[in-house]
């Protein structure tokens, strides 16, 4: 098995790598600790660095949490030796990166049960020689593309699937392709991904002590981008209140929502979508802060 990891200007470094290892089909986990990227320089969390490689053909995961970092890791690793596409496992910089939580191991006998030894469909073996990659034609080519977009594509039922058998084998479940919060009765569903959407919970419940109703919904998963999931989980007529951790430079407003509005165009006409960027380069978002920008969209 292998694996790496790499943060902000690092992960920019690798942009070729990234799609060679995609268009490669090689099963990898990478974990991506979210900062800002230059310049100028910040050592502090963002999301512009995993979201600027949305189109190299990796899977993406946004973790909330330590515990989700630890169990998405082992989830990452049955999605991508199934499909053979890379895995990108990320979470906030410093906010998670360098933060102390309660975390609990699994038996290793349960891992095992989930995760079983791999046995990689090619490797490099003298004794059976192979060529990797090599230069083709188009008419070669154009169906190798269309390959790795389709399968693309197909990971989210392997996702889901790796997320419900690790509950099966460990107990423990963080969502599959999204996790939901008092979205059941919510005239407003607030959207974020990572660590802000941890916090964003209790910035729903003082909403709701004040008698709005709120919910939380967050995208575990970015790429592929889970739409079907997103639009049968927000109620009818609702606001969504996106909170972006990053800027959609050339469009107004953020990248996460940009995709929400293109999933929602004619599908759900019912409902509003409106977009902050916050948090920039680690800019604090507390509680309250987030809360009061919910509030803020609500009036507009």
């Amino acid at each position: 098995r292998v694996f790496t990891a790499t943060s902000a200007n690092g992960l920019l470094y690798m942009h070729e790598v990234l799609h060679m290892v995609s268009g490669g089909r090689l099963p990898l986990v990478m974990c991506n600790v979210n900062r800002g990227i230059f310049a100028p320089w910040t050592l502090w969390a963002d999301h512009q660095d995993s979201f600027s490689q949305r189109d190299t053909g990796w899977i993406q995961y946004h973790c909330s949490t330590n515990q989700e970092v630890f169990n998405t890791i082992l989830q990452a690793y049955r999605v991508t030796e199934q499909i053979n596409i890379p895995v990108m496992v990320n979470f906030d910089g410093f906010a998670i990166s360098h933060c102390l939580m309660p975390l609990a191991i699994p038996d290793q006998e349960d891992i095992d049960r989930f995760l079983p030894p791999h046995r990689p469909e090619w490797r490099l073996d003298p004794k059976h020689p192979s060529s990797f990659c090599n230069v083709t034609m188009a008419a070669e080519y154009a169906p190798f593309r269309q390959m790795l977009a389709d399968d693309v594509l197909s990971t989210l039922s392997l996702v889901k699937d790796a997320a419900r058998e690790y509950q099966e084998c460990t107990g423990m479940f963080d969502g599959d392709t999204i996790e939901t919060y008092k979205t059941e009765d919510a005239e407003v569903v607030a959207v974020a991904v990572g660590s802000m959407a941890s916090e964003l919970k209790v910035s729903i419940d003082l909403l709701r002590e004040r008698g709005i109703r709120v919910g939380l919904l967050r995208p575990r998963i970015y790429l592929p981008f889970p739409a079907e999931d997103i639009i049968r989980a927000v109620p009818q007529n609702a606001l969504v209140a996106v909170l972006d951790r990053n800027h959609n430079f050339g469009h107004s407003g953020g990248i996460l929502a940009s995709e929400l509005k293109s999933v929602f165009f004619g599908k759900r006409n019912d409902l509003t979508v409106r977009n902050r960027v916050v948090g920039i380069g680690g800019i604090d978002l507390t509680s309250r802060i987030m809360a009061e920008e919910i509030r803020s969209m609500m009036e507009e």
